[in-house]
C-alpha cells in the first residue's frame, strides 16, 4: 500500500506496524500523502512516549518525524502537518471514547482524501465532522459507531 501513489490513512493495526521503525523511510520518501490517526497509548507506542500535556508538540514532532500529518485523537483532536502547521479540533466529545468510533472518523477521512481534498484540510474536516456527528449520536444516550456513522447524514445536512 506505501508503494502505491495514493492518499492513505494508517489507522489502528496499521500503526502497531510502524512501531519498530522498519517502515519509516517508506514513510518519509512517500510523495503521495499519509495521515496518520493514532490515539494516545497508539502513539505512546510509536513514539516511546505518551503524549502529555503539549499534545500540540507530539502531534507536531510525529508529524515532522514521519513526513505524515497526523490526527492526535482525544477529547481535542490535534491535527499536526510535517511543515510545522497543527489545528485543535473544538468538536470533540467524550462520548467518542467508545470502540468502533474512530473507525468511522478513519472511513469519513479516506473518503474525503480520495475525493481530492488534501491531507491537512481532510484530517481537519473529519475530526470537526467526527466530532458533531457524536454529539448529535450522544443526544440518544450512549453512543455506539453506527450512531455515530448514522449521525453523519444529518450533521452534513444542516453544514450545507
Amino acid at each position: 500500500m506505501l508503494a502505491a501513489p495514493v492518499p492513505v490513512v494508517l489507522d489502528a493495526d496499521a500503526l502497531t506496524l510502524l512501531v519498530d521503525g522498519s517502515l519509516a523511510d517508506r514513510l518519509r520518501g512517500r510523495d503521495a500523502p499519509i495521515v496518520v490517526t493514532p490515539h494516545d497509548r497508539e502513539y505512546a507506542r510509536l513514539c516511546g512516549e505518551e503524549p502529555g500535556a503539549d499534545r500540540v508538540g507530539a502531534a507536531l514532532r510525529l508529524a515532522a518525524w514521519m513526513n505524515a500529518v497526523v490526527l492526535l485523537k482525544g477529547d481535542r483532536t490535534v491535527i499536526g502537518t510535517p511543515d510545522g502547521r497543527a489545528f485543535v479540533n473544538p468538536t470533540g466529545t467524550p462520548a467518542l471514547a467508545t470502540g468502533g468510533t474512530g473507525d468511522v472518523l478513519a472511513g469519513l477521512l479516506g473518503s474525503l482524501l480520495a475525493a481530492g481534498v488534501p491531507a491537512d484540510r481532510a484530517a481537519a474536516s473529519a475530526a470537526y465532522l467526527h466530532g458533531l456527528a457524536g454529539r448529535e449520536a450522544a443526544r440518544g444516550g450512549p453512543v455506539t459507531a453506527p450512531d455515530v456513522a448514522i449521525a453523519l447524514r444529518p450533521v452534513l445536512a444542516r453544514l450545507g
